[in-house]
Order: structure tokens, then sequence, then C-alpha cells
């Protein structure tokens, strides 16, 4: 996931009540029942889902006192890219900075015993990145196990597993050039402009 701030097209420092209000018309802007028996329907869908889930954080890093986007890169990975842990959040900062050899070897230097869900979800996104999606999807899953209750290896692992079922189906093993939730493909850019283009006409927003 980008950074939720700009997936609601707001600003680090607007107010609760600004987020709120731009949430609310991307909301309903997308509504996937503005787009039934449409072939952009299911499209809408994943941006629905996706606003929900940038809002959802936005009000969780508030209320838990985070502020701005400090946590999110601009190639942002995961829901939610923090770790109370020094040594994994060193190794967070390794993987935004596009520094996967030096943060595999933070990885594999640590003991077997320590290897928990955190450690999984890390070398999962290590693995994304260099387009070993069936890889990365089995650390993500060990992951989930782990802390099941975890919402960014949650949200990680159905990013992953909808795009292997998806247009990767036929082949696990295919070279993914972007981080979760960037596009991967011109016809991805084609439909949302498509999609933004009918939301105009049946919501008339701008």
């Amino acid at each position: 996931m980008n950074d939720p701030y700009k997936i609601l097209d707001v600003s680090p420092n607007a107010s609760d009540d600004d987020i709120k209000q731009a949430y609310r018309k991307l909301i309903k802007k997308y509504h996937p029942d503005n787009y039934m028996n449409n072939p952009l329907a299911d499209l809408a869908l994943e941006k629905t889902q996706e606003l929900n889930e940038a809002y959802d954080t936005i009000v969780k890093n508030r209320k838990n006192g985070a502020s701005g986007n400090s946590s999110y890169s601009q190639n942002s990975y995961s829901q939610n890219s923090s770790s109370s842990n020094p040594q994994f959040a060193d190794i967070r900062r390794m993987i935004q900075m596009g520094r996967f050899l030096d943060a595999e070897d933070k990885l594999n230097g640590i003991s077997t015993s320590m290897r928990g869900a955190e450690w999984h979800f890390l070398i999962g996104n290590i693995y994304y990145q260099r387009g070993w999606l069936q890889e990365s999807v089995t650390h993500f899953r060990t992951a989930c196990d782990l802390e099941p209750n975890n919402n960014e290896y949650s949200y990680t692992l159905n990013h992953i597993t909808n795009k292997q079922n998806g247009n990767y189906a036929n082949n696990p093993y295919n070279t993914m050039s972007a981080a979760p939730g960037a596009c991967a493909c011109g016809n991805c850019c084609a439909n949302l402009m498509c999609l933004n283009c009918l939301s105009e006409c049946c919501c008339g927003c701008n």
C-alpha cells in the first residue's frame, strides 16, 4: 500500500475533519454500486477497499500518536511500515531505500530462534521486490500464521495473492518491478483513467 495520505489526496497535516471529508468524497465517487453491470466494477471495488484501508490506517496511526507520514517511504511496500524492534526497524529502512542485499544480510544474520513473524514478513518483501512471487507468498503466509491479527501482514498477503490469482496466475515467477499497491502494467493505468472518467459521469465529482 502506498502512502495513505496520497491515496486520499490530503496533506499529512490535514485536520481529522478534512481527512474524513476527503475519504467520504472518494468513497462516493468509487462506490461499486455506481458500476453495476460495468466491466470496471471489480476495479471500483478494489479502489474502494484501498480507500478504506488508507482511512483506517490514518485513523489508527493518529489515535496511537503517530504524526504525518513518517512511517511511509515513497515506495511503501506495506500498510504500516513500522517496528518496535530497533533491528527490524533498521532493516525496514534499508528495504525502503532499495538496499535489498544489505537488508537480506541483516536478516540472515538473525538467529533461527529469533525469526518470528516480522522476520518472515521482511524477507518476504525482499523476495517480492526481486520478483520471486511464490517465495514471498510463502513467507507472508508464515508471518500471518504467527501473528494472525496483524493488519500489515494480512493486507500484504491479500494483495499479493490477489495478483497471483489474477494477472500472475499462469506465471507465479513473473518478475514484478513495482511494490504492492503500485501499477504493474500499462493496462492498469488505462483502466484507472477510464474509472476516473466514468466516476465523474456517474457522480459529478471533480
